[in-house]
């Protein structure tokens, strides 16, 4: 079970970059990217972020891919504006429905944390099973990933529609958030994966939950 570092499959785009002389701009949907914010800090303390959570038009794993990409285009066009060096994506969901269309749009840089994941879960097993937004699960962005780079694993996903809503209103220790986690995760469990991804940034706050209903 894991939530990989973007920085395990970025490292030449982020070693390249030159420090304090332009912000890097983080975005999510809420709090789910303080996670990816948080590796950005430890790897590159002398960084100036400018991060956006969304929390007015959250979640955006139940949104349409037009409304992601309005979202997602309002954000960067901002960011276009604070004049910044690179954006990165910290919503799986965005990177999902929205990365592979806006890089061809905007002039700087644009990371997602799909392909980060999907190479980090082929490295750790054979089995592998996803937990994503309904958004992401319904793309098939993790499993076309995964497959891509390595075509013998078996991947199951399972869309969890109320684990940012939970996350967000900090009921993560409510007996209705464990019990939901035990009903989103009983079908991988079925399928004995060895592998469990957590398909959206938020999904880390639940790593205590998650634990607890694993073998």
């Amino acid at each position: 079970m894991f939530s990989p570092s973007i920085f395990d499959h970025h490292f030449d785009t982020f070693s390249h970059l030159e420090p304090q002389r332009a912000p890097i701009g983080v975005f999510d949907s809420g709090v789910g990217g303080l996670t990816v914010l948080r590796q950005i800090y430890q790897q590159l303390p002398n960084e100036s972020i400018i991060y956006v959570g969304d929390t007015a038009r959250l979640p955006y794993g139940i949104r349409s891919q037009t409304e992601i990409l309005q979202f997602v285009r309002e954000i960067l066009h901002w960011m276009q504006q604070q004049r910044v060096k690179m954006a990165i994506m910290a919503c799986n969901t965005s990177s999902a429905l929205a990365l592979d269309i806006v890089r061809q749009e905007f002039n700087f840089p644009i990371l997602g944390v799909i392909l980060p994941g999907a190479k980090a879960a082929v490295e750790q097993g054979k089995r592998i099973g996803v937990i994503a937004t309904p958004a992401t699960a319904q793309s098939n962005a993790y499993r076309q990933a995964i497959l891509e780079i390595q075509s013998n694993v078996q991947v199951w996903q399972v869309s969890c529609p109320e684990f940012v809503p939970l996350i967000e209103q900090n009921r993560i220790h409510d007996p209705h958030t464990t019990k939901i986690a035990k009903t989103y995760l009983e079908p991988l469990l079925q399928q004995e994966i060895d592998t469990l991804v957590y398909g959206c940034t938020h999904y880390p706050h639940l790593s205590p939950v998650l634990r607890s209903l694993l073998p």
